[in-house]
């Protein structure tokens, strides 16, 4: 049984405009959507960013505009397509009723050495576009805007030279800026690390501000203490999931996302010295007891976190960071498999600030939570000065001593981590469309929007 959204075409076209990368085409296709799509939007991005991205595309840009910008999504922030061997494309990520058929296994990968039947192809398709959409449009309205939608599972070098390849043939020598939310940063960080001729052509030689500069958003430079609360099914996200795939049991679950090299890129550095802390102990296996986590793919991220450590060109980068938002930042391995952890304020939910933070590089502050960071108002009012000028006066230069002089505290997955309780009651309406074929229902739309809203809100916003 296969149970299909309806094909709506002002949402179509919209989602064609963003598969293809025209930013432009996108704006247009928004302000076109009929009432019903407009709510079915509404129902995944909310209606403040809703709102937010209507705005913007009513501020279209005159002339060429004042320059080149790349946008690269966070972890999670790409949709992708799973391609069978006709060629046929299905959304598998995020598309609640594929999750609950337990098409979650189409995106297993291949690279743990316990060979799985090998899965279909799993292609980029477009940012996500339920958190990315205002910022794209803000960016289109004064700047030629590139979305660059990469596949957050496998092995950021690969996403690195995608992305060299992109500015290659997008930017084709003209200066170009990077602006990118959460991962997006690593991959860019480890472009410039690979590419540096390719990233040094980027800068504006008239010095006008038309390219080359990188704009992080809630980047976790040196790893985020979220990735072990994934990798052992304590995570919201990964609850929220366990929840909708009706296939698979936590550790199913956890056996498919644990194969994801991306994530263990994530894991805090080796690199960086916290004092009491941990972290260093979960690049061994043994750590991790009877969880299906991988000692190859471990070291690989090892490697890749001591590679990535050193700052280059930091005179060219800027970080933005969310504070007041309690974060996991220290863990204790209390033996195989068990952790504790504790909290912080100097963080934005998912990434404290001593692993986001660069020497050398300006930071610029606001009271926001990582998956806001993209679309909340004062970021989108500061990013035109942040790319053309390297400064704004729209975000705070230092944090405001509101809640962060407090001290660390105990962090309990098992209600920090808990799963929003509309998720259930949300799964409970969908229950019919699950005896019954397609079409479903605006009901069931809306339904499956919010829950998908609900599953990534601590990645891709509230």
């Amino acid at each position: 049984m296969q149970i299909d959204r309806q094909r709506r075409p002002g949402l179509a076209a919209l989602d064609d405009a963003l598969s293809a990368g025209d930013v432009e085409a996108a704006r247009g296709a928004l302000l076109l959507l009929d009432a019903e799509e407009r709510a079915i939007l509404q129902a995944q991005m909310g209606p403040d960013a809703l709102a937010s991205a209507y705005r913007h595309a009513r501020s279209r840009r005159r002339g060429p505009g004042l320059g080149r910008v790349i946008v690269l999504p966070g972890l999670m922030g790409t949709e992708l397509d799973s391609v069978d061997a006709d060629g046929d494309a299905d959304l598998v990520w995020v598309n609640y009723f594929r999750i609950f058929q337990g098409r979650l296994e189409d995106m297993r990968l291949a690279n743990t050495g316990d060979s799985p039947p090998p899965p279909p192809t799993i292609k980029p398709k477009q940012l996500y576009k339920k958190v990315y959409l205002p910022i794209l449009l803000a960016l289109q309205a004064r700047w030629q805007t590139r979305p660059f939608p990469y596949d957050w599972r496998v092995d950021v070098d690969r996403s690195a030279a995608a992305l060299a390849d992109e500015v290659r043939t997008w930017a084709q020598g003209e200066p170009c800026h990077l602006v990118a939310h959460s991962m997006g940063g690593i991959v860019a960080r480890r472009f410039i690390q690979r590419f540096p001729e390719l990233w040094a052509s980027m800068q504006d030689p008239s010095g006008a501000g038309r390219g080359g500069r990188l704009v992080m958003m809630g980047t976790p430079n040196r790893g985020s203490y979220a990735i072990p609360l994934a990798l052992t099914g304590e995570e919201k996200t990964v609850k929220t999931l366990d929840k909708l795939d009706f296939q698979h049991d936590r550790t199913g679950v956890l056996r498919i996302l644990n194969t994801f090299l991306g994530s263990y890129q994530l894991l805090p550095s080796p690199r960086l010295d916290l004092g009491g802390d941990d972290h260093r102990k979960l690049f061994d296996v043994a750590t991790w007891g009877n969880l299906p986590v991988h000692q190859g793919l471990l070291d690989r991220g090892k490697a890749f976190m001591t590679e990535l450590d050193p700052v280059i060109d930091a005179g060219r980068m800027i970080f933005v960071g969310g504070y007041n938002q309690e974060t996991p930042h220290r863990i204790h391995v209390d033996g195989p498999g068990r952790f504790r952890y504790e909290s912080t304020l100097d963080g934005d939910g998912r990434v404290p600030h001593e692993t986001g933070l660069l020497e050398g590089v300006a930071t610029f502050w606001v009271v926001e939570a990582h998956g806001d960071l993209p679309k909340n108002a004062k970021v989108l009012a500061a990013i035109h000065d942040l790319l053309q000028k390297g400064t704004s006066a729209a975000l705070e230069t230092r944090r405001a001593a509101v809640r962060s002089a407090r001290p660390s505290a105990p962090y309990d997955p098992r209600t920090k981590e808990a799963p929003d309780p509309e998720v259930d009651v949300l799964a409970a309406r969908l229950k019919p469309s699950r005896a019954r074929r397609k079409p479903v229902t605006l009901d069931e739309e809306l339904a499956a929007a919010r829950l998908e809203a609900l599953a990534l809100q601590e990645w891709l916003g509230k």
